[in-house]
């Protein structure tokens, strides 16, 4: 890949010459730069943590680890600039910009983001009980995600309701020509709403987990936030390739319904022929606002208790619904677009709309 990139850059090198000059920071140009800046320090940051370990360790024969509090410090205020510059670009202009259309262009996304984040921290009591630094950097990272989700929904939208207030058509109809006349523009919309997706879904599961401990009979129950866990016996099973002794369990949820987690669905420890140490594998409970996930610690042989460790995620399952988006947006960007030949139809009445769309104001060409 090195040799690749350094032949690429020598031999097309000369096309990324720019073809004017950078006259403010506070431009369109000015923002693609400062979001390729905030990618490069990411990628550096996620290098250096990744490698450093493995350097020191055939450099100087000790073993070290760079864990979460090196990238929560690191890493996340630049995901967080990045997130911020994700929404600020769309809405700056070409060039030189004019400060009260700015101020107007920000007025409504920033008004979501500041209530977004108003409400998560009022309708959280945990976050106000225990608040940290990497609770407040949740907090912030609603807050954008609500500006961007806005400013994204305005730019997808705002060309279909200008062809319905000019061209009198309807909302379908319009969305599906804006759409198609500015393909790359919509597909990289929509992927951003995918992104936003991502990180609000990181965020949440990171900042407002829930986790529980402890050891059952059988039985018994834990609780670990609004859920209950029954424990209700171990089994055991052999397939050709490893042992295993799962842990029946039964989720309760705070509705009263229950969900059986048996045999290979259930927490378990796996023990393989090459192994000395047992293989664990977590019981999952996927839901759309959150998962329970439920391992088995430790056991007693003759299967009248068991040690569990629980914990609930919020949103964590958006990070998988997040790939149906971005695959869209990739789709959508991709398609070829359909030449255009002018002329007129048989109708004489009805010629052929050839004229590109519009420049919106604030939106990305």
């Amino acid at each position: 890949m090195l040799v690749f990139s350094v032949v690429v850059l020598t031999v097309r090198g000369h096309l990324l010459m720019a073809e004017s000059r950078l006259t403010t920071i506070v431009s369109r140009e000015g923002s693609i730069l400062m979001n390729n800046v905030v990618f490069v320090a990411l990628t550096f940051t996620v290098l250096l943590g990744t490698m450093f370990p493995l350097l020191t360790e055939a450099l100087q024969n000790k073993k070290i680890s760079v864990g979460e509090p090196y990238f929560n410090s690191m890493a996340l205020p630049l995901a967080l600039l990045m997130l911020f510059l994700m929404g600020v670009g769309p809405m700056l202009p070409w060039g030189q910009s004019d400060p009260k259309v700015l101020r107007k262009q920000f007025l409504i996304p920033s008004l979501v983001g500041l209530v977004v984040t108003v409400l998560v921290f009022a309708t959280d009591a945990s976050m106000r009980a225990n608040f940290t630094y990497g609770t407040g950097l949740a907090l912030v990272t609603f807050g954008l995600a609500g500006f961007v989700a806005t400013v994204t929904l305005r730019e997808l939208f705002l060309p279909a309701q200008q062809r319905m207030s000019e061209q009198k058509e309807s909302v379908f109809t319009a969305f599906m020509v804006s759409a198609s006349r500015a393909r790359r523009r919509f597909g990289g919309y929509i992927t951003h709403l995918g992104i936003v997706m991502i990180i609000v879904a990181v965020a949440a599961s990171s900042s407002r987990k829930v986790h529980t401990s402890g050891q059952l009979k059988v039985g018994e129950t834990l609780t670990v936030g609004e859920y209950k866990i029954k424990f209700d016996g171990l089994q055991t099973g052999k397939e050709p390739h490893r042992d295993w002794i799962s842990a029946n369990i039964t989720v309760i949820s705070p509705d009263g319904s229950t969900s059986e987690h048996h045999g290979l669905n259930g927490p378990r420890m796996n023990y393989y022929e090459r192994s000395t140490d047992p293989i664990g594998s977590p019981s999952v409970q996927e839901m759309v606002f959150r998962d329970v996930y439920v391992s088995l610690l430790s056991f007693d042989r003759a299967g009248n208790s068991a040690s569990f460790n629980t914990w609930v995620f919020p949103l964590v399952g958006w990070i998988w619904y997040s790939i149906p988006i971005l695959v869209l947006g990739v789709l959508v960007a991709l398609w070829p677009q359909r030449k255009q030949q002018p002329g007129v139809s048989t109708d004489a009445k009805a010629p052929i709309d050839t004229t590109p769309e519009k420049p919106v104001a604030g939106a990305t060409s």
